[in-house]
């Protein structure tokens, strides 16, 4: 039997490290969609219970980038679209766990452009299957793919180009998963891949406990000194809370 190749056992550490990379990024953009879905939900509570109107969401807006400078989205227009987000998913079970796999920008855009339940489903479920980019979204919008498989004018599995079948992680990747990491728009690998560990360790953490943090030592003893993912575990293992 031949012995594996160096260029194949390579291919497949860069394969188990970009499938890391899109893990750690799912696990981020979750967690800053369940967030949006909360503030969205506390916003329009407040207006139903206390009778809240536009000069407080302003307020509110304000607050928040004062307190946290380093993390886009808090914008006025962008609360607003939070309080949207919830009215418009709340009350569709089948839909609400998909929002959450995708970016926020996707989300907005499907959020504005759609028109009716059935539309949004469509592209949520093409978006988070094919990797769309904000920008491939847009022309899937523009274009009305939609519209077009309804007409049964296309096989649109067959259509899309196999660049965009392959890119499942541009799904969940836009300026505010950036944002919520407190990265500017302009970052380095490493200032990301800290970012990344650190904010994926504390909901491991939330999830397993102390064991975890034995766990993270361990596989950090199993990779040879030197190796640049040795430092990661390490540093995964160790970074605050």
């Amino acid at each position: 039997m031949q012995q594996p190749t160096y260029p194949d056992f390579l291919s497949s550490i860069k394969t188990r490290i970009q499938q890391a990379q899109y893990d750690a990024l799912k696990v981020v953009n979750q967690q800053l969609i369940g967030l949006y879905w909360d503030m969205g939900r506390m916003i329009v509570e407040k207006q139903e219970t206390e009778g809240w109107g536009k000069s407080v969401v302003e307020q509110l807006s304000k607050d928040l980038q004062a307190e946290f400078p380093g993390i886009s989205g808090f914008s006025t227009a962008n609360l607003w679209r939070m309080r949207s987000f919830f009215l418009t998913y709340r009350d569709i079970p089948n839909l609400a766990p998909l929002v959450r796999e995708i970016a926020w920008s996707h989300n907005v855009l499907i959020l504005e452009k759609c028109k009716d339940d059935l539309q949004r489903e469509f592209y949520l479920k093409m978006t988070r299957k094919f990797g769309w980019t904000k920008n491939v979204l847009a022309n899937q919008l523009a274009g009305q793919a939609y519209e077009k498989y309804l007409l049964n004018q296309t096989n649109f599995e067959q259509t899309v180009p196999e660049t965009y079948r392959q890119q499942a992680k541009l799904a969940v990747k836009d300026e505010y998963t950036f944002g919520f990491l407190e990265l500017a728009t302009s970052h380095s690998e490493s200032e990301l891949e800290n970012a990344i560990i650190r904010n994926v360790r504390r909901f491991l953490l939330e999830m397993a406990g102390p064991s975890l943090r034995r766990v993270l030592c361990l596989s950090g003893e199993s990779i040879p000194a030197g190796s640049r993912w040795a430092g990661v575990l390490y540093r995964f293992a160790t970074l605050p809370s």
